[in-house]
C-alpha cells in the first residue's frame, strides 16, 4: 500500500472521494491478527477511501506488539484505539472451545463505545476468527456489521479439531445479528453455504488505491531492486508462510530458470518460512536468482521494476497484492486454486498456472505479456479501486441508521 502521507484533499463533483452527505464516525475494529497481512491491510485502505469521503474514522486493536505497525500506519488516517485483547489464533484451541463470556464481551464493547462511534465495522480475517467480537455486537447500542476475508472451513484447510472449530464457527455467526460481508462473490456463496440462507450475507469487492506518479524512471526502480537491464523479473508479494505457498513460487522459478537464464526471482516479504526459502533455494540451485527481500511498507511502488507477477497462495479471501500488481500493470500468474476463486472480470486478465504450465510457450511472447499488464490495470483502476468500495459500504452503512 502506498503513504498515506500527502494524500489529496477530497475535492470537486467529479472527485471519486465525492463527500458523503451524512458523515459518520466509524469505528473499524480489527481481530489482531498481525500487521501485515491483507485482511488487516483492509482497514488502511478502507479507512483512508471513508476519511476522503468526509468520515471520521477510528481503529480498535489490541495492545499486542504485532498490532503496532498497523496503528502506528492507521495513525494517518485517524485515532487508534487499543485495549488488552486475546486473537484467536494466539489461543491453544483457535477458539474451537472458547465459550465467549459475558463479562469480555461486555469489556470489548465499552472499549468500542469508548470512541463514541455511530457505528462499528468489525473486521474477521476467517470464518473463525474473532467469535468474542460477535459475542460483543449485541450489546453495542449502535449499528454493526462484520466483513469475513477467508470463507474457506477449516475442514477445507484440513485443520486441527477442524469438526469443532467450524461447529464452533457456524453457531457463532448464526447467532449474529448483522449484515456479514464477504470480500468476493465467491466467498459470498461459500459464506451464505456455510451459515444458511437465512442470514443477511452480502458482497463488498476489496479495493486498492492507483499508485501515486512518483517522477523516478523504471530504470532507477530496477537498479534500486537489483534488477539488470536484461533481467526478466518476476516478483510475488505477501508474507512467508504456508497459506502462500513461496516454496510452490520456487518450483515455478526453477522450471522458468532453465527456459529462461536471466530470468531472477524476488519475494517481497518476511515470515515464519524465511528458514525453508533458503534451504529450498540451496535445493534447487536457483543462487543469487532468487532472492527474499524482506517486509517494506512500500512495496507496492516497488512492484513496476518487476516483468511478472507470479501469484502462488493456496487460497485467499480477494488478494491485494494481486490487485497490486495488476494496478502495477504486471502480467499477473495465478495458481488455479486462487484463479478459479477469483471474479471472472480479473480471471480474464490473469493467467491460470498449474503443474502443467507451458512456461516456455508464455514467456516467448513478452509483448502479450505486456498487453495483459496493461488491460489489467485498466480494470482494476476502474472497478477494483477504494472508492468505489467505500462507496458500497456506505450505503450498507445508511441501511443500517436509525431514520429520525
Amino acid at each position: 500500500m502506498r503513504s498515506l502521507q500527502n494524500m489529496p484533499p477530497p475535492s470537486g463533483k467529479n472527485s471519486p472521494y465525492d463527500i458523503f452527505p451524512c458523515a459518520m464516525r466509524i469505528l473499524l475494529a480489527s481481530s489482531s491478527s498481525g500487521s501485515r497481512g491483507g485482511g488487516e491491510i483492509f482497514l488502511l485502505y478502507l479507512g483512508e477511501a471513508l476519511r476522503m469521503r468526509g468520515h471520521v474514522v477510528g481503529l480498535w486493536a489490541s495492545t499486542h506488539p504485532k498490532m503496532d505497525e498497523l496503528a502506528a500506519r492507521f495513525r494517518d488516517i485517524g485515532d487508534v484505539v487499543r485495549t488488552g485483547y486475546t486473537n484467536t489464533y494466539d489461543r491453544w484451541d483457535r477458539g474451537a472451545f472458547q465459550v465467549p463470556g459475558r463479562h469480555a464481551a461486555r469489556a470489548l464493547a465499552e472499549a468500542w463505545m469508548s470512541w463514541r462511534p455511530d457505528l462499528v465495522h468489525l473486521n474477521k480475517q476467517n470464518l473463525e476468527d474473532a467469535p468474542d467480537f460477535l459475542a460483543a455486537a449485541p450489546l453495542l447500542p449502535v449499528p454493526h456489521v462484520c466483513t469475513i476475508h477467508i470463507t474457506q472451513t477449516a475442514a477445507f484447510l484440513r485443520a486441527r479439531f477442524a469438526w469443532w472449530r467450524d461447529l464452533a464457527a457456524r453457531r457463532a455467526l448464526r447467532h449474529y445479528r448483522g449484515p456479514l460481508i464477504a470480500v468476493a462473490d465467491t466467498r459470498g456463496r461459500e459464506l451464505r453455504a456455510f451459515v444458511g440462507n437465512s442470514k443477511d450475507v452480502r458482497v463488498v469487492l476489496n479495493g486498492i488505491h492507483p499508485m501515486n506518479p512518483t517522477g523516478v524512471s523504471r530504470a532507477q526502480l530496477r537498479a534500486g531492486q537489483g534488477i539488470a537491464e536484461d533481467d526478466f523479473a518476476v516478483a510475488a508479494l505477501g508474507r512467508l508462510e504456508s497459506q502462500k505457498q513461496p516454496l510452490r513460487f520456487l518450483a515455478h522459478a526453477a522450471e522458468i530458470r532453465r527456459l529462461e537464464p536471466h530470468a531472477i526471482f524476488h519475494w517481497l516479504g518476511a515470515g515464519r518460512m524465511d528458514a525453508d526459502w533458503d534451504r529450498e533455494v540451496q535445493r534447487l540451485g536457483l543462487g543469487v536468482a532468487a532472492k527474499r527481500c524482506g517486509w517494506s511498507p512500500d512495496a507496492q511502488g516497488k512492484l513496476p521494476a518487476y516483468d511478472l507477477f507470479l501469484h502462488t497462495a493456496g487460497y485467499e479471501g480477494l488478494p491485494l497484492a494481486l490487485l497490486e500488481a495488476m494496478d502495477a500493470g504486471l502480467a499477473c500468474a495465478v495458481e488455479s486454486g486462487v484463479y478459479g476463486q477469483l471474479p471472472v472480470a480479473l480471471q480474464h486478465c490473469a493467467i491460470c498456472i498449474d503443474n502443467s504450465t507451458d512456461w516456455r510457450r508464455l514467456l516467448s511472447d513478452r509483448v502479450s505479456l505486456s498487453r495483459l499488464g496493461a488491460k489489467a490495470q485498466t480494470l482494476v483502476r476502474n472497478e477494483f479501486s477504494t472508492a468505489t468500495m467505500a462507496r458500497a459500504y456506505e450505503e450498507i452503512y445508511s441501511s443500517l441508521r436509525p431514520v429520525p
